[in-house]
């Protein structure tokens, strides 16, 4: 994976942190093949299978079972029967900011001013920006950062099955929150990285400042019996890189193809 070091972190791992027991795993062989959904995790089949096994929704009812094309409908389902076993399966990809980032900025807010203020010539390099008040450009991008941050990231209730239909299903732009739950299974997905629209200028990041960015395709913490299959590796997309504010507020950018 291709790096821009002076944009900070250009993200495209799968998982953020590794949960207390995680496996990436292939498919168990049973003498009657349940259904792909209904496929489990027996005992002594991975990390994630310590113990209880891991099923996921595998025991979901029928009006627990869910078929979605879009992230509004695939967050509802998720929500909804709290954590009673689900199985949600996803169709096609799925983009969590089809929208694009302009739909997540607030108001006001503006990059080349962002750029202008920032500029090390006129700011230097020896305070953050964390005192900076909620009307600055700084102020603005939080803003800005937490309405992106609220929209892309979707967190995955316990006993719950998601699962890619056919040979093209995914996410674009997401990023699945899997903290604090037990019993969890995804499979048969590809994953493009979330770009994140407002990155931080920290002009004491090192000796010339940095860009700070966020955001995992998955990140997996505090949970138990979490079962990963993919057949596809998670990618990032093409974006434009800022390098460091010059004097006068300009940016110099370049394009960088990152993939895994």
């Amino acid at each position: 994976m291709h790096i821009q070091k002076c944009h900070g972190r250009v993200i495209s791992t799968l998982v953020g942190c590794t949960a207390l027991a995680l496996a990436v795993t292939t498919t168990t062989a049973q003498a009657h093949p349940r259904p792909l959904d209904r496929q489990t995790l027996g005992t002594a089949d991975g990390w994630a299978s310590y113990g209880t096994g891991t099923s996921g929704g595998a025991a979901a009812t029928r009006d627990h079972v869910y078929t979605v094309s879009n992230w509004a409908d695939f967050k509802a389902a998720l929500a909804a029967g709290g954590t009673a076993p689900k199985i949600i399966g996803i169709k096609g990809v799925i983009d969590a900011n089809a929208e694009g980032c302009d739909s997540f900025a607030a108001p006001g807010y503006d990059f080349a001013q962002y750029l202008a203020t920032y500029d090390p010539a006129v700011w230097g390099y020896d305070q953050n920006l964390d005192n900076e008040p909620a009307d600055s450009p700084e102020g603005l991008r939080r803003v800005s950062a937490a309405n992106q941050y609220a929209a892309i990231e979707a967190y995955i209730p316990a006993n719950t099955t998601i699962i890619g239909i056919g040979k093209h299903a995914g996410f674009k732009g997401a990023s699945l929150q899997i903290k604090a739950v037990d019993n969890v299974i995804v499979r048969n997905l590809s994953f493009e990285s979330p770009l994140d629209c407002f990155p931080q200028w920290d002009p004491t990041d090192g000796d010339t400042g940095n860009w700070n960015s966020e955001y995992d395709s998955a990140v997996i913490y505090g949970s138990t019996h979490v079962g990963w299959t993919t057949t596809r590796s998670p990618t990032a997309p093409t974006r434009t890189v800022r390098c460091p504010p010059t004097s006068g507020g300009s940016s110099s950018s370049t394009t960088v193809n990152s993939t895994s």
